[in-house]
């Protein structure tokens, strides 16, 4: 234990980039250092070091002429009069300065605020998927991180173990998504979803729980689609492309902290579903397995308004993470709904204006 003291100690000592302040209040002050040196001097073994306090240790390395004179100004002694006498025979207790002036002084210090406290609660890194405009609200002044609604907690548990904390919905969406990832767009046209599902087991891409979980349905319905055929057709195609950017925090505050956030920048990370190469174009596609009513699915505009609303942001994030890396924002923006069985399109313009980025002088239509 004190072998794990004194390593503590030792980095506690050498971290300091310009200046480092040591207090402590050891018993017995008057003639403390003296005593310390002699005992430790005397006899600096690993026992006698071992068996002293950190202020010994620090006190007797400390050079002599850096311990001349004190750090708090001497009493003054216009201040003391020697002759007054408390009622309790003790000595009158001596200010180091006039006691407005130390008044003032505390105050000073007490009230003072960093001028840049905003920034102080500003995260260094989000995901895209805890992003929208005002994410970064203010409160009494200071930007600080919101949440726009309560977010399911899904903790991240090993596979062998994910039967038992993962609702069956939740593993459902999660086996579906893993499809999309993986299967081969040709074969999925000409062969169908049921037996592509097959196809992944077998080839160690689905695990047998992954497999039996999978919506076939969807992915049935996804099968006969355009899209197999387009995909497979494509120049290239990028599945979960993951990408790191930086935004604007004040893109992400509203109004009141905008000016409070000044040039301050955080570090946005994700993962797109699809990215589609078609010669200079690039089209954005997202799938989602978001519920939707019988009336919705009746009704693709009624589809399409509750899939926007709900990730119009998060297209916008990711528009403009392809022009952070591309150099270009995507010439479509889809939002493939697996339930629907079908695709919601919105212009950049559009998804951009989601989630608050929308530039209008350096826009590209």
């Amino acid at each position: 234990e004190r072998d794990e003291s004194m390593r503590i100690l030792y980095v506690a000592l050498t971290r300091a980039a310009e200046r480092l302040y040591v207090t402590g209040s050891p018993s017995g002050n008057e003639g403390y250092r003296d005593r310390a040196r002699e005992v430790l001097k005397a006899n600096l073994s690993p026992f006698a070091v071992r068996h002293a306090a950190w202020s010994d240790w620090i006190s007797i390395s400390i050079p002599d002429h850096l311990t001349e004179a004190p750090i708090l100004p001497a009493a003054m002694e216009e201040q003391a009069d020697p002759h007054a006498a408390h009622a309790d025979g003790d000595a009158p207790i001596v200010l180091p300065c006039a006691e407005e002036e130390l008044e003032k002084t505390l105050r000073d210090r007490f009230d003072w605020k960093y001028p840049h406290a905003a920034l102080t609660e500003v995260p260094g890194k989000l995901s895209v998927s805890l992003l929208y405009p005002g994410v970064l609200d203010p409160e009494d002044g200071i930007a600080t991180l919101g949440a726009k609604e309560e977010l399911p907690k899904s903790p991240a548990v090993p596979r062998f173990l994910s039967h038992k904390d993962t609702s069956r919905a939740a593993k459902a969406g999660t086996a579906t998504h893993l499809f999309m990832q993986f299967c081969n767009y040709a074969r999925l046209a000409k062969n169908g979803a049921a037996e592509e599902v097959e196809r992944l087991k077998a080839d160690g891409f689905l695990t047998p729980e992954d497999a039996a979980l999978v919506n076939v349905e969807e992915a049935e319905r996804f099968a006969k689609s355009p899209f197999p055929t387009f995909l497979a057709s494509a120049d290239l195609v990028r599945r979960e492309f993951r990408f790191h950017m930086s935004l604007p925090a004040r893109r992400l505050a509203s109004l009141a902290a905008c000016e409070a956030l000044g040039d301050e920048e955080v570090l946005v990370q994700g993962v797109i579903d699809c990215l589609v190469h078609v010669g200079d174009e690039i089209v954005l596609i997202d799938y989602k397995s978001d519920r939707l009513t019988e009336k919705e699915l009746a009704s693709p505009a009624l589809a399409a308004e509750k899939l926007w609303q709900s990730h119009g942001a998060q297209m916008g994030y990711y528009a403009a993470a392809i022009r952070y890396v591309f150099g270009k924002y995507p010439s479509r923006c889809l939002l493939y709904s697996m339930p629907l069985g079908d695709a919601v399109e919105k212009t950049v313009k559009e998804c951009l204006q989601y989630a608050n980025l929308l530039e209008d002088e350096h826009h590209e239509s």
